[in-house]
């Protein structure tokens, strides 16, 4: 069973742990070039705020629930992601000076 949280204290733990989870696996796309340093961050602490409203708003009771918290998360993640990184074919496209 799991317990919802409920205190302030324990959302902001939430917040903290989700962003710089998010942050420290983003760094690998600032390698790759899909997003800047600020990026980055801006992504890891929406995910930690998105996060921290969804756990906060959705009951976990039954493993059902859970699951549908889960999907939830996961959605909202991706679609973090899909606003901030650039796609595989932005990342391959090479600019050449004076071409339009």
């Amino acid at each position: 069973m799991v317990v919802p949280l409920q205190t302030g204290t324990s959302m902001v733990g939430v917040l903290g742990i989700a962003s710089a989870m998010s942050v420290g696996s983003n760094w690998v796309d600032v390698r790759r070039g899909a997003l800047t340093p600020g990026q980055a961050v801006v992504n890891g602490l929406a995910k930690g705020v998105a996060a921290t409203l969804i756990i906060q708003a959705t009951s976990r009771s039954t493993p059902l629930q859970v699951a549908l918290a889960a999907s939830v998360l996961a959605g909202a993640g991706y679609l973090i992601d899909a606003t901030m990184k650039k796609s595989k074919d932005e990342l391959c496209q090479v600019e050449v000076q004076g071409e339009k």
